[in-house]
């Protein structure tokens, strides 16, 4: 594994220097992400990926019970756990290729974000005040969730304009005989179909998701911030974000939950 074990907190934290002065394992694709420590199993090679992510669990587990048992951060601590267990879960279901997807989508929306702040000129006294901001304000989730929203206002207006850009689209079809009322009634709806098929390409279905998980893995406390839940945590249900970690979530972290139950030992292959 390259440039150190994994990925690291100071990498996370890190707004003062640029992804391409990075030196730990994940190789620039966090640097900056406020709390992607918590995504960090994503970093180990495929074949220890799984194992390294189990340990993180468990760690993450661990201090969240003591977090609850002394009522000292028990939101942060405990979203901790529960991206580090989403986390796991999206390695448990997904292949390769897929967890590619997350990093580069993470990458995506940090780098532009880090560069714009490393290029400003603030003294040290801001300096330490913007590092501040980012990893302990909801700066990237917030923004995280203004796009969802967005794209979720532009599936609405373009399912609203379906119909009227499909009758555009025949009404430029001029008036050949085989054109006739029946056949553009059917042509109509085709084309709306295929117009709402064209917008989903527009903002891809597995990016959108990846983005949902960038935003629940950057927030400081999902319990003080709903919007993250809803357009977050919600839509990776059934996914990534089983029903028990829902219900924790939503429930506000209750000490009698499952999610902080040791796991069971597992057997060794005979």
């Amino acid at each position: 594994m390259a440039r150190g074990e994994s990925h690291s907190v100071s990498c996370a934290d890190a707004v003062r220097t640029t992804p391409e002065e990075c030196k730990c394992a994940c190789e620039g694709d966090f640097h900056g992400g406020p709390h992607t420590e918590r995504v960090r199993a994503l970093v180990w090679e495929e074949g220890k990926r799984q194992k390294y992510s189990r340990r993180q669990v468990a760690g993450a587990k661990r201090k969240a019970r003591q977090a609850i048992e002394a009522e000292s951060s028990v939101g942060e601590a405990c979203t901790d756990l529960a991206v580090t267990y989403m986390i796991d879960e999206l390695i448990l279901v997904t292949a390769t290729g897929e967890q590619q997807v997350l990093r580069d989508t993470l990458k995506s929306v940090l780098d532009p974000f880090v560069k714009e702040i490393v290029d400003a000129e603030l003294d040290d006294a801001d300096s330490k005040n913007i590092e501040t901001a980012v990893n302990n304000l909801h700066v990237i989730c917030t923004l995280c969730v203004e796009v969802l929203k967005l794209i979720q206002e532009v599936k609405g207006l373009a399912n609203a304009v379906a119909d009227d850009i499909a009758q555009r689209v025949v009404d430029s079809l001029g008036q050949p005989s085989f054109l006739t009322g029946a056949v553009k009634t059917v042509l109509r709806s085709a084309l709306a179909r295929s117009f709402g098929a064209i917008v989903d390409l527009a903002a891809d279905p597995l990016k959108v998701k990846m983005l949902q998980v960038v935003g629940f893995a950057t927030c400081p406390n999902v319990d003080e911030h709903p919007d993250v839940e809803v357009y977050c945590v919600g839509p990776l249900g059934n996914e990534y974000v089983t029903s028990a970690l829902h219900d924790w979530i939503d429930k506000s972290f209750p000490a009698d939950s499952v999610i902080l139950r040791r796991a069971p030992r597992r057997k060794k292959p005979a």
